[in-house]
C-alpha cells in the first residue's frame, strides 16, 4: 500500500514537472504580448491625444480668435 502511494506520487511530480516548461513558455508568451500590447495602446493613445489638442487650438485659433 505504501509503495503504491509512493510511486503515485512520484509520477503525479514527473508529469507536473514536464509539464512545468511548457506552461512556464505559455505564462510568458502571455506576459510579453500583454506588455506589447500595452505599449502599443499606450502610444496609440498618446498620438491621439496630441492630434486631437492640436485639432482643437487649431479650431479655437481659426474660429474664436480674439
Amino acid at each position: 500500500m505504501l509503495a503504491k502511494f509512493l510511486n503515485d506520487k512520484k509520477l503525479t511530480f514527473a508529469t507536473n514537472s514536464a509539464n512545468l516548461p511548457t506552461s512556464w513558455l505559455q505564462t510568458c508568451r502571455d506576459l510579453f504580448g500583454s506588455f506589447a500590447l500595452i505599449f502599443y495602446l499606450k502610444f496609440r493613445m498618446q498620438f491621439h491625444l496630441f492630434f486631437k489638442f492640436c485639432n482643437i487650438n487649431i479650431i479655437y485659433y481659426f474660429f474664436f480668435k480674439i
